[in-house]
């Protein structure tokens, strides 16, 4: 067996999907299969049920067997090519959603400045698909505002923070806003969970359909461009806002529920990752001793660590 083989076969199983495994390879899918079938020959026994009509794959009881052996297969290959080239850097790859990167920029900083060295990955993806990212190992860590939860996956929350009301300059008065002053046509809308929808339809009721809805912090920046237009954010995006806009921020008199954001990692990484992942928590929980004072730091476990 060989590296190519291998690196197929796990991309399959991770992507439930010879096509999207080909896509992630940069080649066809005859290709994938030619090297699963390949595999499956020098290992003896079929790893991978084949089904007509079925899109995604189903793994043999004996590819159940040789799956958590593939991945360990390639995690010593990487860590022999690190001592082959004396490699000191330590990799690291970040799973985090959109929202939380402007609140971790100067944790990110000093993470590309340590020595020795991190080999640094940053992603962006929603929630649930750090969560798979992490199971399937493709992370090593993640940054999420939605809790998941797995036997192989520790979730633990790690800060909250109040939600704001954003708005355009001198659209209402200083200090705190009634929610009923505000009308929901004026709103641009982005969804920061259930938490939230619960609570505009108690403020407004059900009919209360937000006019502009966005999906990216950059467009609520973008669209409260005038007198009376707001939005509601968490602290820390608030707070990026305001110094990047004509805007204000105020507290509410009836907020809706803090969001509170988890960290994420498989109770059993990779051996070639576990440094650098000791190295990420005992520097994160130094980040989260000195937060700013709208954001509230929870519990960090040491068995992060």
């Amino acid at each position: 067996m060989n590296f190519s083989e291998i690196e197929a076969f796990l991309e399959v199983v991770h992507n439930q999907s010879i096509s999207k495994a080909a896509k992630v390879l940069f080649v066809t899918q005859s290709a994938i299969s030619h090297r699963i079938k390949s595999l499956e020959e020098k290992v003896g026994c079929p790893l991978i049920e084949r089904q007509k009509g079925v899109k995604t794959i189903r793994l043999t009881q004996k590819g159940e067997r040789f799956l958590p052996l593939a991945e360990q297969w390639i995690a010593l290959l990487e860590e022999t090519e690190q001592i082959l080239h004396h490699d000191t850097s330590v990799p690291i790859s970040i799973g985090c959603v959109d929202s939380l990167h402007p609140f971790l920029e100067p944790f990110y900083k000093n993470l590309a400045v340590q020595q020795p060295r991190f080999d640094l990955w940053i992603q962006t993806h929603p929630s649930s698909s750090v969560f798979d990212e992490v199971e399937n190992r493709q992370l090593d860590v993640g940054l999420v505002t939605i809790p998941f939860y797995g036997d192989n996956i520790l979730c633990h929350p790690v800060f909250q923070e109040k939600m704001q009301l954003v708005c355009y300059r001198d659209s209402y008065p200083d200090g705190l806003i009634d929610p009923k002053e505000l009308h929901w046509s004026n709103e641009v809308y982005m969804n920061w969970g259930s938490d939230l929808q619960a609570w505009r339809t108690a403020q407004w009721g059900p009919a209360a359909t937000p006019s502009i809805r966005v999906d990216s912090i950059g467009l609520i920046r973008t669209l409260v461009d005038r007198p009376l237009r707001w939005s509601i954010c968490p602290a820390s995006v608030a707070n990026h806002l305001r110094e990047r806009g004509n805007l204000d921020i105020h507290d509410l008199t009836q907020p809706p529920p803090s969001r509170i954001s988890y960290y994420v990692r498989h109770v059993y990484p990779l051996s070639n990752r576990t440094d650098g992942i000791a190295r990420f928590n005992s520097l994160f929980a130094t980040f989260l001793q000195d937060l700013p004072p709208y954001i509230q730091r929870l519990e960090w476990s040491d068995n992060l660590i």
